[in-house]
């Protein structure tokens, strides 16, 4: 998660639902979270680097608790020309005999966020069309390797002026299960509608896949209550699939602030908040 710059809008939404969705937590411990904030999630985040092993022992654990691990796959120090060329191949290969060992399900996202410019995946480091033959890549390597509980979450960076074309971006149909859209309400003036509302728009404009937001911060400020209510409200009159808070630093955790906490509380459905 690094940049998202957005604009404020004022459209009024209806007063919350109560529509199915999902909610997730990036966090330091997911015991502590749920014990802490009385909710929990269904989804928890894992950032893996390439060459590490698949984390069989970290999704069997998220599965005991009842959570689908979202495995976020970045290849920071790895020649991504050499992924394409197949140079890793008995990686990958090691990854879709864990996932067939495993049998469990996940949600893959891998080199997340391509169209900002501070992952060396992204726009500016290389081209779209290496990028799209990266991700073609490793999908097509794990399906022939028979890694059949997969869902492939295709994640992006909230929209700017200036950022890279989603279009361009786009692995296409057959290699993408849902959208994964990433964004941070930095100040009391951001908004769902702010953040999110353009990428939603461009996103179906290519894909009607399911849109998830995949990573979400709320600074502290005196609206953050406010602000955590409108992105639940915003999620479901968007039909989105569901949220998952960034809650990692005192900057951004909803666990460590009272007032924020209450709102998230108040914004899940009744059953996330036992066990």
């Amino acid at each position: 998660m690094k940049e998202s710059i957005s604009i404020s809008s004022s459209r009024k939404r209806p007063a919350v639902d109560r529509t199915p969705i999902r909610v997730g937590v990036v966090t330091y411990n997911l015991s502590i979270f749920e014990n802490t904030a009385r909710v929990y999630p269904s989804l928890e985040v894992k950032y893996i680097e390439w060459g590490k092993p698949f984390p069989s022992a970290e999704i069997r654990a998220d599965r005991g608790l009842g959570v689908t691990t979202v495995v976020v796959l970045e290849p920071s120090h790895v020649s991504l020309t050499g992924i394409a060329a197949g140079r890793y191949d008995s990686y990958i290969s090691s990854w879709a005999r864990a996932d067939r060992k495993l049998g469990l399900p996940v949600i893959l996202s891998f080199a997340p966020e391509a169209n900002g410019s501070w992952y060396r995946w992204g726009a500016k480091h290389i081209s779209p069309a290496l990028y799209r033959r990266i991700w073609r890549h490793l999908h097509e390597r794990l399906d022939n390797g028979g890694a059949r509980k997969l869902t492939w979450l295709w994640q992006v960076n909230s929209v700017w002026p200036g950022s890279e074309a989603l279009s361009l971006l786009w692995p296409g149909d057959k290699y993408v299960d849902e959208i994964g859209i990433d964004g941070q309400l930095r100040t009391a003036r951001d908004s769902y509608v702010s953040v999110f509302d353009k990428t939603v728009t461009e996103v179906r404009s290519i894909t009607r896949d399911p849109i998830l937001i995949s990573e979400v911060a709320v600074s502290r400020n005196a609206k953050r209550p406010a602000q955590i209510t409108g992105l639940f409200e915003g999620a479901r009159e968007d039909h989105l699939s569901g949220i998952i808070f960034f809650d990692v630093n005192p900057q951004w955790q909803i666990d460590a602030d009272p007032s924020a906490l209450t709102a998230f509380r108040a914004s899940v459905r009744p059953e996330q908040q036992t066990r």
